[in-house]
């Protein structure tokens, strides 16, 4: 994009500022299409929270390890230790009703040391059983503009066509943010699995109206 047109000048804006504005974006002169690839999970949240071994099983090298301390870097990484391949540790993401979990079970002591020194008053959860990981969960705001409006509702009235990739606007928080909005009008395909994609969400969203690309994913909305 031209850093001397109008919307060149924008990209340096803050999204939720821009959209925001009475005018975002000149008047089209042909089908528009906007791209929002990985914006809203900049935002995201993290916590410490704890779950039992069993969330994990799906996501672990040998999940009946993690029933003792087999799998602590201490025990692991000693001389007389099964080595580094028995830590249990994943790069996978596990989904919770919270977000996505990360499967670091290895170190779950290190995250619940985070937690008691970064929260007041959770000393008490010290000696609880079960797996202290980090979360990531969508910040709901990251969806709204400064003065309110829903930012994929302002987005689809500048363009024919929205297409969203992103690692934590799940399905479920979507749609909660359509309903919340009042979004009746917006349709909403959700093309995850259709791409193959494992790491982040996508979706194709239009008016209702408009005309309806041939697409293979799932309408959700």
């Amino acid at each position: 994009m031209p850093q001397g047109s109008p919307a060149g000048r924008l990209v340096s804006r803050d999204y939720r500022t821009w959209l925001a504005s009475p005018r975002p974006l000149p008047v089209a002169s042909g089908p528009r299409v906007a791209l929002a690839s990985k914006i809203f999970d900049v935002s995201s949240r993290f916590s410490i929270d704890r779950f039992r071994t069993d969330v994990l099983s799906s996501a672990v090298v040998n999940p009946r390890v993690l029933e003792d301390d087999r799998y602590m870097p201490e025990r692991c990484l000693a001389p007389n230790g099964e080595g580094p391949n028995a830590l249990q540790m994943s790069t996978s993401r596990v989904a919770v009703p919270e977000g996505h979990v990360f499967p670091l079970a290895s170190l779950s002591r290190y995250f619940q040391s985070l937690r008691l020194v970064s929260q007041a008053g959770a000393d008490g959860d010290a000696e609880e059983d079960g797996l202290w990981l980090p979360v990531r969960s969508l910040d709901p705001e990251s969806l709204v503009a400064i003065d309110g409006a829903s930012v994929i509702g302002r987005l689809l009235e500048q363009c024919d066509y929205l297409i969203v990739e992103d690692a934590d606007l799940r399905p479920v928080d979507l749609v909660n943010h359509l309903r919340a909005f009042s979004l009746e009008r917006a349709v909403v395909h959700d093309m995850t699995r259709a791409m193959k994609l494992t790491g982040n969400y996508a979706y194709v969203l239009w008016t209702r109206g408009r005309d309806e690309p041939q697409l293979e994913g799932v309408r959700i909305w």
